[in-house]
């Protein structure tokens, strides 16, 4: 089990919203540093939100010798994006409840992206990219990835087959594709990783959770994590898998 090396990290993650624990983060963090093998490409974290999970994959990606820069894309970073239209929300009115902390009168505060940017940054030398795109604009626009984490919109199947789909050619050798709310109720991302699998390009990754477990455990860390999911006794989200290309 890696963990990071500065452990500030968790008094900055922690009283950010978004639906990320602390054993999840800890597992993108060794997702990068035992699976990443990419020597180019882009990294991007899509409906990256607050930038929880986009902390601990910039630090770690930038400790594997990664030097461009880490993009935060999300929806939620431009109310004027008309794949809004497409969206669950269907706009970014109706997605006011969920982005409430950072709107302001019905609008989005200009100032919120920057201020997760830098905090991201804290870790990564400063070098994160904000981009209000959709997932699928964004991978559209971009030709090689080198590490992709996708939480986007309400994981609805035929979106998540979509963005696999998508990036099915466009992940680069050793680069690694993860996804959120692996292995729980949203059976589409579970779908869109073994149809990766599937393909014979990838290989399926997958973590040894028990370790990480027993640490944030013995450490007591998912206290006052600002996550809406739900820590009951011994159980921790560990909601996070994917693939890796094949060299």
């Amino acid at each position: 089990m890696f963990l990071p090396e500065q452990r500030d990290i968790y008094d900055v993650f922690r009283p950010m919203p978004g639906a990320i624990a602390v054993t999840e983060a800890i597992g993108i963090y060794n997702f990068v540093k035992q699976f990443y093998k990419a020597t180019e490409g882009i990294a991007a974290d899509l409906g990256s939100h607050g930038g929880k999970s986009s902390m601990f994959a910039a630090l770690a990606l930038y400790e594997m010798g990664y030097k461009e820069n880490f993009n935060m894309v999300d929806l939620l970073y431009d109310g004027d994006n008309p794949a809004w239209a497409d969206s669950h929300y269907g706009n970014f009115e109706s997605a006011y409840g969920a982005a409430g902390q950072w709107a302001q009168g019905g609008l989005i505060n200009p100032d919120f992206p920057e201020n997760w940017r830098k905090r991201v940054g804290l870790f990564c030398g400063d070098r994160v990219k904000i981009s209000g795109r959709s997932s699928l604009q964004f991978i559209s626009e971009h030709d090689l990835f080198c590490y992709i984490f996708i939480d986007t919109d309400d994981h609805d199947p035929e979106l998540v087959m979509s963005e696999a789909k998508a990036l099915e050619n466009k992940v680069s050798p050793g680069g690694i594709a993860l996804f959120h709310d692996y292995k729980n109720q949203f059976t589409g991302v579970l779908k869109a990783v073994e149809y990766l699998g599937s393909t014979g390009k990838y290989e399926i990754i997958e973590m040894d959770w028990a370790p990480i477990k027993k640490y944030v455990k013995e450490n007591d860390l998912e206290a006052k994590n600002n996550s809406w999911q739900a820590f009951k006794g011994d159980s921790y989200p560990t909601f996070v898998g994917g693939v890796r290309r094949n060299a």
